[in-house]
């Protein structure tokens, strides 16, 4: 399994020293009580959020001896830095997007970071009831892992984003959509999470005061089994990819330009774990940013009826009997401006 060699490596030597870059502080059997939690959720869970160690990438190579990450990853840039604080940039690959970063506030001054196995950092937090990690994700995401592991633990835990200026951070559904001072999507927070040991939800939410976020996360007033996992997860690309006539959809149709959600957008576009009713605000994210971002992949896709399959897709795609996990854009099909008025079992957004 991914954390074997990692865990049995913290079990023999009782201190991890990782490539030879920095000692960790001394590891104890809380901390491999919580690295063995967080595999458990990633490979038991059916919630995407909770599989903190799955879709990682390797980040072997790329802690410099500054205690710096800087990488590349599906079209983002990240940087992880700390040195007075703990901060993390994203740097969107279009050069006109700004970037925008997010500092770790409870954590340690100089908190160096250290690489504990592919995708997942650690740092050293101020609070010594408190784990925190970030889990570097395939599609250019972050998730900010903090792992509470008893009730003397507080239950805020503050975020610091440093976005353009005239910038904001809007509430839509239950994620937070960072904007330009052109009120243009550069990336966003996806729903607020946490759960504890046995996999049972914590309540959680966040609360915005500017560009500061606030994780709240009430395990003091509840009976909970520690570790308690929770995390914003921060990312830019909505979508894993896009692929031009791939094998399988319609191509009586002509030309068939083709998508799917990235982990992090299917986690913002679905909304909370504890249901579809806030998917109102990941369906205008994925309305307007995720028809920009495929616009931008694929400018040909750019034609009204395109346009409408993709809303159709987007409106109906939740519920995968309906639009599917691949959202299938047909060059010919017609024009259909009562698309959304109509039984979506009767097209399923393959109209003719």
């Amino acid at each position: 399994m991914l954390w074997a060699r990692v865990l049995s490596a913290l079990s023999l030597s009782g201190c991890l020293v990782v490539l030879g870059v920095f000692p960790s502080y001394s590891s104890s059997d809380e901390d491999l009580k919580v690295l063995s939690v967080m595999e458990q959720h990633s490979t038991t869970s059916n919630e995407i959020e909770y599989q903190v160690l799955n879709n990682t990438v390797d980040l072997e190579s790329s802690l410099d001896e500054d205690s710096v990450i800087d990488v590349e990853i599906n079209g983002v840039g990240l940087t992880v830095e700390s040195d007075s604080e703990t901060t993390i940039e994203f740097r969107p690959a279009k050069e006109s997007s700004p970037s925008f970063d997010l500092t770790i506030d409870y954590l340690k001054d100089d908190a160096h970071p250290v690489i504990l196995s592919n995708g997942l950092v650690e740092f050293e937090a101020e609070d010594p009831d408190i784990r925190a990690y970030a889990a570097v994700k395939d599609d250019g995401s972050v998730q900010v892992v903090t792992a509470i592991t008893s009730p003397d633990a507080p239950e805020e835990y503050l975020y610091s984003l440093e976005i353009p200026a005239g910038g904001e951070i809007v509430e839509l559904g239950d994620s937070l959509a960072i904007l330009d001072e052109n009120e243009e999507f550069i990336g966003a927070v996806a729903p607020a999470w946490a759960i504890d040991a046995n996999g049972v939800p914590v309540p959680t939410e966040y609360v915005v005061d500017g560009t500061s976020v606030t994780q709240v996360v009430e395990h003091q007033a509840h009976d909970v089994a520690y570790p308690v996992v929770a995390d914003p997860w921060l990312g830019v690309n909505l979508l894993a990819g896009t692929w031009v006539n791939r094998k399988g959809p319609h191509p009586d149709y002509g030309t068939v330009y083709s998508t799917k959600l990235s982990s992090w957008g299917w986690t913002v576009y679905a909304g909370s774990t504890s249901g579809p009713l806030l998917l109102v605000g990941g369906q205008k994210i994925l309305r307007d940013a995720g028809w920009k971002e495929f616009k931008a992949r694929r400018q040909k896709v750019n034609t009204k009826t395109m346009h409408q399959q993709y809303l159709c897709h987007v409106q109906y795609g939740y519920a995968i009997w309906a639009a599917g996990v691949h959202w299938d854009l047909e060059s010919k099909r017609s024009v259909k401006n009562n698309w959304a008025t109509t039984n979506p079992l009767s097209h399923k957004c393959n109209w003719k």
